[in-house]
């Protein structure tokens, strides 16, 4: 089942009212068999068990993605005026969308109102790739790379912007680079060793430095507008940014991770642009942030609704009941490989 909350003005929520209340979604629950959902800006995608994608919401800048073939992974932003990549069966990586500051990585300016083969990853080996608000970040052969708009020290790098992917220093020693997860601006990563790399916002980087989580390994990252959370193995979750939306209730922005230590066990974590959400083994959801409240609180409303998964949009959100993957590599969504296919939908689609 697949549930919707927050605005509705885009048609990004399909057949609910929106609100702050996840409801559910009897056109997608009751048509489809869901294998994964993303809310991106203004838009949503969600991926049938079938191998068939979907794409509804606001549709301009090419932010849906329209005229996708056979793909096994895709990412799309939250922020901006929404830009995506996909990977298809054979490893070859497409972008759309808005191009500004170079996000799209391609070496121009030129927004894509429909997916073009993205030359630079020929040949590498992706593990992961996350959409920024006016940035792109991917982790490429153990290796980390970003582009885009460079203020803030979002890129690992220092300025100017870069409209084509540029490698970023890291520590030595670090391990190879296995996620990476975008905010607005600000990019975490984590390695294979289990370690937390983070750069720009309030980290107060200006390149990937290594946060210390007190011996504890990363299994999962994501990130809002100013805010991001980290899983770890152990199911802790650490948070760190804008203190109004961090789960800490306090004042002052957080520069270093603190560990949200009220939360029980946690096994699946995400962020909108200005929320957060965990999710404990046994499906129970807390929720913290803008229009909610500034530390943890469980959320009556999705008891019984048994999700497990929930994606953030820049004003909405997508509740569902897939099981995430046993073994988080990446914020992708991995489906079943057949030809897939988008159309917009709106919410007289399925009306006699």
């Amino acid at each position: 089942a697949v549930y919707f909350s927050g605005a509705t003005d885009n048609s990004q929520v399909l057949d609910t009212r929106g609100g702050q209340d996840p409801s559910r979604s009897t056109t997608i629950s009751e048509n489809f068999e869901v294998e994964q959902v993303k809310a991106g800006t203004n838009c949503t995608f969600f991926l049938t068990k079938a191998g068939e994608v979907y794409a509804f919401g606001k549709g301009d800048y090419g932010r849906l993605g329209l005229g996708l073939t056979v793909i096994t992974k895709f990412w799309v932003s939250q922020g901006g005026y929404g830009h995506g990549y996909a990977m298809d069966e054979e490893g070859a990586v497409y972008v759309w969308g808005d191009s500004d500051y170079g996000k799209l990585g391609t070496g121009e300016s030129r927004h894509l109102q429909a997916p073009e083969r993205h030359n630079f990853f020929t040949g590498k080996e992706v593990a992961d790739i996350s959409c920024g608000w006016q940035h792109s970040a991917a982790a490429c052969d153990g290796k980390l790379y970003s582009w885009g708009l460079a203020d803030d020290e979002r890129l690992g790098q220092r300025p100017p912007n870069t409209l084509a992917p540029v490698e970023a220093p890291l520590p030595a020693g670090c391990g190879q680079v296995t996620k990476v997860c975008c905010g607005q601006n600000f990019t975490l990563a984590s390695t294979d060793s289990g370690q937390l790399l983070v750069t720009g916002g309030t980290s107060a980087a200006s390149n990937f430095k290594v946060k210390d989580l007190e011996g504890e390994r990363v299994f999962q990252l994501a990130a809002g507008a100013e805010h991001g959370l980290i899983l770890t193995e152990g199911g802790n979750v650490w948070t760190f940014g804008d203190s109004a939306i961090s789960g800490t209730g306090g004042t002052v922005l957080l520069s270093q991770p603190v560990q949200l230590s009220d939360l029980p066990t946690i096994a699946f974590v995400a962020c909108s642009a200005k929320c957060s959400f965990a999710i404990t083994p046994t499906n129970e959801v807390y929720s913290w942030g803008h229009s909610l409240s500034q530390t943890p609180q469980l959320v009556d409303a999705a008891s019984g609704a048994n999700i497990r998964q929930i994606s953030g949009g820049i004003d909405h959100c997508a509740w569902f009941t897939t099981p995430p993957p046993t073994s988080v590599t990446s914020n992708a969504v991995v489906p079943v490989q057949k030809a897939p296919f988008a159309v917009s939908l709106t919410p007289d689609t399925f009306t006699d």
